[in-house]
């Protein structure tokens, strides 16, 4: 196991807490009748992130019990948000969200670290959420082109998922590889060997800074251009938020005056 920056060595509580809601959170989205039943990739992703966030409300105090036991932050807090959408749709065809339309991702997660003296950091991962078939299912090229062009190989992800598979995150270079080495422009079950359990993924590499794109809010400015990453924290830390993010943020309780521990916000709900 990589080291933790901010969760001590051989202290796994918090992970574990953490991964193991994820687990639970993805059982609706991998039965058999689950497109019936809850809709599309967009639906049962934005199903998953509120399930997530559900589970974690309900489980508020024992997440905080996890990190403080975990913590190497003294008195730290954690804020977790969650931005719902739905596809946008107008007369005449769908349009994509925001987020999809300007990066050719439909999700994104983002973490925030307030801790001065300590680490200040701002970061984001977008994410292209697939549901996988048998043999295969149809890849965008263009969209993983734009995707890859807008994120880099640092930050750009598929998250995958079907009845057999728990979700999956597989980094959109892996991704591209993978179409190269086979000449087909399909997303096979067979490629996630290359990738990660969305609950490993997130508790560890994501929470643990091993994968991400920064973004310097003082160097970007007010204006970032529409096409960048930073709109992403330009919108979610000026009150509008873009579609479908997940938010997880750490500072020190001090400085954010709240006792040390976890805080579940109830889900945004975007709207159409």
């Amino acid at each position: 196991m990589a080291k933790h920056w901010f969760l001590e060595d051989g202290h796994t509580k918090f992970r574990k807490a953490v991964a193991d809601i994820i687990e639970r959170a993805a059982e609706d989205i991998c039965q058999s009748n689950a497109s019936e039943t809850l809709g599309d990739e967009h639906l049962q992703c934005q199903h998953l992130f509120s399930k997530m966030y559900a589970l974690m409300q309900a489980g508020q105090r024992d997440l905080s019990n996890a990190l403080l036991c975990c913590s190497r932050v003294p008195n730290p807090v954690v804020e977790l948000r969650y931005y719902k959408s739905r596809v946008r749709r107008k007369k005449g065809g769908a349009k994509s969200q925001f987020v999809e339309k300007e990066t050719g991702a439909d999700f994104a997660l983002t973490l925030r670290v307030d801790l001065p003296g300590v680490l200040q950091a701002e970061r984001s991962v977008l994410g292209q959420a697939k549901i996988l078939g048998r043999p295969s299912v149809e890849l965008d090229i263009e969209q993983l082109d734009l995707l890859l062009k807008v994120a880099g190989a640092e930050s750009g992800a598929y998250l995958l998922w079907h009845t057999d598979l728990s979700p999956t995150v597989v980094t959109a270079e892996n991704v591209t590889s993978h179409t190269r080495t086979h000449g087909k422009d399909r997303l096979y079950p067979g490629l996630c060997e290359l990738g990660q359990s969305f609950s490993d993924f997130f508790s560890e590499t994501f929470l643990g800074l091993w994968f991400g794109k920064d973004y310097d809010p003082v160097k970007e400015g007010e204006h970032p251009p529409a096409s960048s990453i930073p709109i992403l924290y330009h919108f979610l830390h000026r009150g509008l938020p873009p579609p479908n993010v997940v938010y997880f943020g750490l500072g020190s309780a001090d400085q954010m005056q709240l006792p040390p521990g976890v805080y579940v916000t109830d889900v945004t709900d975007m709207g159409e």
